[in-house]
């Protein structure tokens, strides 16, 4: 049981060491003094931290909805944390550069992808979109379109487009401006 493993190891103990490292420099640079840097709430904070405290607000007004939902549940359980108010937008920052990978790493190849992912993701602008809590993180969710408009251009499972462009337009409703997105893609393709 153990040999399988150590010869694991033994072949990929590169990609292995990469991932690892990238894991701990996205961590340490996205959590670490995520509630005391900067040391209070700013007003769009406080404000998207007020729109999500109850889910009958959310429901009342959802737009940006997939940022308000998780944000609910983070603060249910910090109620007095500023952690915890920027915690879902660390969240989807993590999924941006993972598709982020994903897509440069389709276009070009592995070296190329990790670069870009560390250019794109120490970038001050990537950090400070990233560590606040507005709803300027859901603007990443361009990201995820592509990916699935990739995904769906050159898979197989021709099935699922339904589904995943149902998503990908139910998400978008309540995400100001990515709409746009979608209906330009339904054009170009």
């Amino acid at each position: 049981m153990l040999k399988p493993l150590i010869t694991l190891l033994k072949q990929f103990w590169q990609p292995i060491t990469i991932g690892l490292a990238v894991a701990a420099v996205t961590f340490i640079i996205l959590f670490m003094h995520l509630g005391t840097r900067p040391a209070a709430l700013s007003s769009p904070e406080v404000a998207t931290r007020e729109a999500s405290i109850s889910l009958h607000t959310i429901f009342k007004n959802p737009i940006n909805a997939p940022l308000k939902v998780p944000e609910h549940f983070f603060i249910h359980f910090r109620p007095h944390g500023r952690a915890a108010s920027r915690l879902a937008s660390v969240f989807y920052a993590i999924a941006s550069l993972i598709l982020f990978f994903g897509i440069v790493r389709y276009w070009q190849n592995n070296f190329t992808a990790v670069i870009g992912t560390a250019i794109f993701g120490t970038s001050s602008w990537f950090l400070h979109v990233a560590r606040l809590n507005t709803p300027d993180v859901l603007l990443f969710g361009v990201l995820g379109l592509l990916a699935c408009g990739l995904w769906l251009k050159h898979s197989l499972h021709r099935n699922l487009l339904a589904l995943v462009m149902g998503t990908a337009i139910g998400v978008s409703l309540y995400i100001p401006g990515l709409i746009w997105f979608v209906l330009a893609g339904t054009f170009v393709a």
